[in-house]
């Protein structure tokens, strides 16, 4: 009786909303854990170092990204107009065929198989 309850969506619903309210009062307390093992001088530099990154993270305060290049070269393709897309593959193929080179046959290439056993 009890998991027939447990797949109806109300119970879903408030099963659910219940897990966040305590999940928001448990983050209130983990935050005052991390504030006060920061502002502990005992606590050791590297664990002080790391909580102060995930809060400046979880502020929203990330980490700077590398300037994008001017030509766009670090855009990935999804970001690409269907031109840039087609200049990209015109590129890539140039790239490949400059790259390419002459494959001369071997010696004896000729010879049926029996003869090489």
């Amino acid at each position: 009786m009890g998991w027939r309850m447990l797949r109806t969506p109300h119970v879903l619903a408030a099963i659910h909303a219940e897990i966040a309210r305590a999940l928001v009062s448990d983050a209130v307390l983990a935050r005052g854990v991390a504030v006060s093992l920061l502002k502990d001088e005992t606590t050791p530099a590297k664990l002080r170092a790391d909580l102060a990154i995930k809060l400046l993270d979880r502020a929203g305060h990330v980490t700077p990204r590398a300037k994008s290049r001017e030509d766009g070269a670090d855009r990935t393709l999804h970001e690409m107009s269907r031109d840039e897309l087609l200049a990209q593959k015109a590129r890539l193929e140039d790239e490949i065929a400059s790259r390419a080179r002459a494959i001369n046959a071997p010696a004896g290439a000729n010879e049926s198989p029996s003869m090489l056993n």
